[in-house]
């Protein structure tokens, strides 16, 4: 998934999040609806300071959400300490090297409470009593039958005790997954469409269709890999200076999905 929304995609998203049209938002902005529709769509959208202003005004955003400067909607960031986090964990969320933006939709998630709630009642032992005591009884029963009747240790009745017996870890193990795989399944739902999720085709396809496009490429098997990578990632060849070619070229030899056979 995307690591962070684009200004179009928070346009569109804050749009949408209030039930409007880009008709409706025309008349309630006073902006055009094609200026509105031009924001949502171009990926780098050239907005001048006053339509920016009013944009941010009526969805009571900052104009740093927009832009891209911070993840924050709301025009105050608020009090660190409110939050109850040490310094660590606040230098960790500002510099860390990870998807802040995944982090605070697993957050907000309705499920994440409950997720927190299981790990914090086994962390602090709050049933380890209850399952030492149902424990405790098993155990006590599985001594009497012992005693008493002698049976095998494959016994159905003994095995059903021991089944019973219960192991806290993998219990509350097994819960905080299921917490954890109901929230990450919906993201991942939720993020289908996006761009940065898995490509549509198989990795498989993929390798087709470089060796389909290189075959109709001429020069050696090397530049043509060159020439499909320059495609595929939208650069002329042209503007490609000899040095940094070679350079890419020696790179791509390195490269276990290097096709020398191509001719």
């Amino acid at each position: 998934m995307k690591t962070r929304l684009t200004l179009s995609e928070k346009l569109k998203d804050l749009r949408t999040q209030r039930g409007l049209n880009l008709e409706q938002l025309a008349e309630e902005t006073g902006i055009s609806r094609s200026a509105l529709g031009k924001y949502e769509l171009e990926s780098e959208p050239d907005i001048g300071a006053f339509n920016l202003k009013i944009l941010c005004n009526y969805y009571g955003v900052s104009s740093d959400y927009l832009l891209g400067l911070t993840d924050n909607e709301n025009l105050e960031t608020g009090d660190y300490s409110e939050l109850q986090l040490d310094d660590t964990t606040v230098s960790i969320l500002k510099d860390g090297k990870f998807n802040h933006r995944l982090l605070s939709e697993i957050i907000k998630h309705p499920s994440f409470e409950r997720f927190l709630a299981d790990i914090e009642i086994y962390v602090d032992g709050i049933a380890t009593i209850n399952a030492n005591t149902f424990n405790a009884f098993v155990d006590l029963a599985r001594q009497e039958i012992l005693e008493k009747y002698h049976p095998g240790e494959d016994d159905y009745h003994m095995r059903v005790l021991e089944a019973s017996t219960i192991d806290e870890y993998q219990y509350f193990l097994q819960l905080i997954q299921s917490d954890l795989g109901e929230i990450i399944k919906e993201l991942r739902h939720n993020h289908a469409g996006e761009k940065e999720t898995a490509p549509e085709i198989s990795l498989v396809e993929y390798f087709k269709q470089s060796i389909e496009e290189a075959k109709k490429i001429k020069g050696s098997p090397a530049e043509k890999e060159f020439l499909v990578l320059c495609t595929k990632c939208g650069v002329n060849p042209s503007k490609v200076s000899e040095v940094e070619k070679t350079s890419v070229i020696n790179f791509i030899k390195k490269s276990k999905k290097y096709h020398p056979f191509l001719h």
